[in-house]
């Protein structure tokens, strides 16, 4: 990270701010920790570039303008680069808030997301995110979120290639199992007695975060069914109907639209 340039103390919130937004001057400097190509549901064909920009303590979502394009073909703008916004503005898309980025500078790049940050949510006031911060949900999320690597392991031929997640080893064996550990280790450091239930829940968001990094908010990926069974199997339920099940965007949208068993 160049010393000259530091991440901007408060760069998220005050990007999200629409109602007292920043002076014209303003020009953060932020990681890019994720970027997906998106296609466009109301224009078939056509794409668009999502971006999450991070501040170090908190990431929010954006986008790239068009004629950005190019700096990304070239190759020049990575997943983890720093970046020095010259031209933007935030808007408000559902109930998101979404930074286009228009013009920007690129800077270092450290090959890696930079502290843990945590997504900002404008309605909540600074203690409320400070206690949602040391959740044990958040400090889980966090922590596989800087060892993201969205491939599977190079295969080892020691291994039978899994039928169910397409890795060898079978991606339980390579993340699976290291997750249950963190889980177990935080339990047992922090005594939060937590229930199977919790543990369950706890290891999927680290599985999820761990595999496919930054999802936006109902941006939902069922986990490989030898990942699922091989959580569920080590924190069992006496009574099967306690398994919760996935749950589509639709479903988390609406808490009263039938779960997926």
């Amino acid at each position: 990270m160049s010393i000259d340039e530091p991440l901007t103390k408060d760069g998220i919130s005050s990007l999200c701010n629409l109602s007292a937004p920043p002076s014209e001057g303003f020009t953060p400097v932020l990681q890019l920790i994720d970027m997906q190509k998106k296609c466009t549901a109301k224009k078939p064909g056509h794409f668009v570039w999502r971006l999450v920009l991070s501040d170090s303590m908190y990431y929010c979502e954006g986008c790239l303008a068009s004629n950005l394009y190019h700096l990304i073909d070239s190759d020049l703008l990575k997943k983890y680069c720093f970046v020095k916004l010259l031209n933007h503005n935030s808007t408000l898309i559902g109930k998101t808030v979404v930074v286009v980025v228009q013009d920007l500078i690129i800077l270092d790049n450290p090959g890696g997301v930079w502290c843990s940050p945590t997504r900002f949510e404008p309605s909540l006031d600074e203690p409320e995110r400070e206690r949602q911060r040391n959740e044990p949900v958040s400090l889980v999320k966090n922590y596989f979120l800087t060892l993201c690597d969205d491939k599977c392991p190079d295969v080892d031929f020691q291994f039978r290639v899994c039928d169910d997640c397409g890795c060898a080893p079978c991606d339980f064996l390579a993340r699976g199992v290291e997750v249950m550990s963190f889980v177990n280790a935080m339990d047992e450091k922090e005594n939060l007695n937590l229930t199977n239930r919790q543990k369950r829940f706890l290891c999927y968001t680290g599985y999820s975060a761990y595999k496919h990094g930054y999802l936006s908010k109902y941006n939902r990926i069922k986990l490989p069914i030898c990942v699922e069974e091989g959580i569920k199997n080590r924190y069992d339920e006496a009574d099967i109907f306690d398994f919760t099940g996935f749950r589509t965007k639709d479903e988390v949208a609406d808490p009263k639209r039938r779960r997926t068993k």
